[in-house]
C-alpha cells in the first residue's frame, strides 16, 4: 500500500486548489425549450473566479503545517469498487486528502462524481449539484450537467446562477441573462455545503485522520481552545473537504451590479433581486456577497441606508469569535445545520446582542467604507 505525505497546512491548501468557484451550465433540451436563439456562442469565455474557503477552514489554513503519512489509499479503493453513488461521492470528496500534489485530480473527480450522478436517482439534487459544481469549462457535457441540476432544484438560485456562468463560460450572454432572470424568481439559495460536510465527516469515519505535528496541534488547540483529540482532528479535516466545495455563479451574480468585461450590462433589479436571495442563504460567503451587491447599488438611492445597517448587523454577527466562543460543538451544528442559524445560537446561549451597539463599524476598511458610503475606499 502507498502512502502520500501530507505537507499543506492541515490539508487545507491542497484542497483549496480544487476548490473552483463559479461552474455548471445548461444542455441542448433547455435552451432548445427556452430559447432556440440562444444557441450562438461567441468566443470570448470569462477566466476562472479565485478558490473560495469556508471562514474555518481558511482559519484553519493559517495556522501550521500538518505533517502526516496518512494511507487512505485502501480505503479509497473499497469506496471506488463499490460504485454505489455514495461511495463515489465519498471517494470524490477524500481524493485530494491523498493526492494533494496530482494534477489530474480534477479530471478523476469530475469523471467520479459524474458516475454518481448517473448512478443517483433523477431528484437527487446533492449529487447532481457536486457533479455540476466539478464541471467548470462550459463544455457541452458540462451544460449537461447543469442541466441535471437544475432539473430537481428549480426553485434553488444556486443552480440557476452556476447555470448562468456555464452560459458565460461558453460565450452565450442571452443564456446567461436568462438564467439570472430565474435565478432571481428562485425561493432559496443552497449550496449544499452541510450536506457536504456530512458525507465527508461520515467518509472519514473509516479513515482515521494521523496525529497533527506539534506546531498543527498548538495551533488547533489555540484555533478551538479544546484539547486535540481524534474527534477534533476529525472535524477539522472533514471541514477542510466541505470548504473545497465549488461556489458556482458568483462572478455573474455580481455582473448583475457592477459592469465587467465580456459580462451582460448590469441591471439593478436583477443586482437587488439575486441580492435578497443570497442574504438569505445559510452559506456565509453567499450572505457577504449579496450584502455588498446591494449596499453599492443602491448607494444613491434611497433605500441605501437600509441596505447599509443590515449590512452592518450581518457583519457585527459574521465577526464575533466563533470557534471561541463555543468550540468545536459550534463547527458541528454551522456544518450541519448551517452557518448562519449555528451563529445565532451561539450568540443566544453566550446572551451576546444580535445587533451592534451604536456606532459600531467593521475594522476591515473596504466593509467600513461600505457601510458608512455603500461604496468602495479610493484605491
Amino acid at each position: 500500500m502507498s502512502h502520500r505525505r501530507i505537507t499543506t497546512p492541515l490539508c487545507v491548501l491542497a484542497l483549496a486548489a480544487l476548490a473552483v468557484a463559479g461552474t455548471v451550465g445548461l444542455g441542448r433540451a433547455w435552451l432548445t425549450r427556452r430559447a432556440p436563439e440562444a444557441t450562438a456562442r461567441p468566443a470570448a469565455a470569462a477566466p476562472a473566479p479565485a478558490p473560495a474557503l469556508h471562514p474555518l477552514a481558511r482559519a484553519a489554513t493559517l495556522r501550521g503545517d500538518a505533517v502526516a503519512d496518512w494511507p487512505l489509499d485502501t480505503h479509497l479503493r473499497t469506496l471506488r469498487r463499490r460504485r454505489d453513488a455514495d461511495a463515489l461521492i465519498a471517494y470524490a470528496l477524500l481524493l485530494p486528502l491523498a493526492r494533494p500534489d496530482d494534477p489530474t485530480v480534477a479530471d478523476v473527480q469530475r469523471r467520479a462524481l459524474a458516475e454518481a450522478a448517473r448512478r443517483a436517482p433523477d431528484d437527487d439534487a446533492f449529487a447532481n449539484a457536486l457533479h455540476s459544481g466539478h464541471c467548470f469549462d462550459g463544455t457541452p457535457a458540462c451544460l449537461a450537467a447543469a442541466e441535471a441540476w437544475v432539473a430537481p432544484d428549480p426553485d434553488n438560485a444556486a443552480a440557476w446562477l452556476g447555470l448562468a456562468d456555464a452560459a458565460q463560460r461558453g460565450g452565450n450572454r442571452h443564456l446567461a441573462r436568462l438564467a439570472l432572470a430565474e435565478a432571481t424568481r428562485a425561493s432559496r439559495h443552497e449550496l449544499y455545503l452541510e450536506q457536504t460536510f456530512r458525507a465527508a465527516y461520515a467518509a472519514l469515519e473509516q479513515a482515521p485522520t494521523p496525529p497533527p505535528d506539534a506546531e498543527s496541534r498548538r495551533a488547533l488547540a489555540a484555533l478551538w481552545q479544546a484539547p486535540v483529540d481524534d474527534a477534533l482532528l476529525h472535524l477539522t479535516h472533514a471541514s477542510a473537504v466541505a470548504s473545497a466545495h465549488p461556489v458556482p455563479g458568483l462572478q455573474v451574480a455580481a455582473s448583475a451590479c457592477r459592469a465587467r468585461p465580456g459580462y451582460p450590462p448590469p441591471d439593478r433589479a436583477v443586482c437587488l433581486a439575486l441580492a435578497e436571495r443570497l442574504v438569505r442563504a445559510s452559506s456565509l460567503l453567499a450572505r457577504n456577497l449579496g450584502y455588498g451587491m446591494a449596499v453599492r447599488a443602491t448607494a444613491d438611492r434611497p433605500e441605501g441606508p437600509g441596505w447599509r445597517e443590515r449590512y452592518r448587523r450581518f457583519l457585527w454577527v459574521r465577526d464575533q469569535p466563533m470557534p471561541r466562543l463555543l468550540g468545536p460543538a459550534w463547527a458541528l451544528r454551522a456544518q450541519r445545520e448551517g452557518e448562519w442559524t449555528a451563529m445565532l445560537a451561539v450568540l443566544r446561549h453566550h446572551r451576546i446582542p444580535l445587533a451592534p451597539p451604536p456606532g459600531w463599524l467593521p475594522r476591515n476598511p473596504h466593509e467600513r467604507a461600505r457601510v458608512l458610503t455603500g461604496r468602495d475606499p479610493p484605491g
